[in-house]
């Protein structure tokens, strides 16, 4: 028939574009393209899955911390409340505070260490609990660096009174560096650290 005729010559024409070499080229980088897209987008899931694990891994060590932070200072406030005069004593060793004043830090620190131990504890508030056990423990190494620099035999009382041995007071130093170290790490990702799941969601977002 006569009407076959026109579709053969443009069978005859496309196949003969396709056969330019511009149009190969634009095919083939239709293809890089698309490959590309595909390597990269297996390399973001790769690098998610990784940054995950980093996530849970980093999860599991601050939730030791804080459970361990908290749950001493939890402890120090309850041992402190059962002898508070043994606890004003190891105060006024010190001889930092004036004496009108031993009696009430005696009976006002112990109900403030076990509500910060308990915020740490608790995710929602470990901030809050974090920053004020870090204050403490920052007095706390105050104290014991300027006893040892003045010479003077004193016990901290964090876990109940004891006979003023300088061994004890190193120790004690010693141990709030530690808990210095501790909760600025804790304080430290609360307060800058993102959820890497809430992050690649706003990235999805963006996009």
């Amino acid at each position: 028939m006569p009407g076959r005729k026109p579709d053969c010559r443009m069978k005859s024409k496309r196949n003969s574009l396709a056969e330019l070499p511009c149009c190969r080229k634009r095919s083939q980088g239709t293809q890089r393209s698309s490959q590309s897209l595909r390597s990269l987008s297996s390399l973001a899931a790769i690098l998610q899955e990784s940054q995950m694990k980093r996530f849970w891994a980093n999860c599991f060590v601050l939730w030791t911390l804080r459970l361990l932070i908290g749950g001493i200072f939890i402890y120090a406030g309850v041992i402190k409340f059962q002898d508070p005069q043994a606890f004003a004593d190891s105060i006024a060793s010190f001889q930092i505070l004036p004496k009108l004043s031993i009696n009430l830090f005696a009976l006002s620190l112990p109900p403030f260490e076990v509500i910060a131990g308990t915020l740490l504890i608790f995710g929602r508030w470990q901030r809050a609990g974090a920053f004020s056990i870090l204050v403490l423990t920052v007095v706390f190494t105050m104290a014991l660096s300027q006893a040892l620099v003045r010479g003077l035999k004193v016990d901290c009382g964090c876990f109940g009174g004891g006979e003023p041995v300088a061994w004890k007071t190193w120790a004690s130093l010693g141990r709030d560096i530690l808990l210095i170290a501790g909760t600025w790490v804790i304080y430290r990702r609360a307060c800058f650290n993102k959820n890497p799941i809430q992050s690649s969601e706003d990235v999805n977002a963006i996009h």
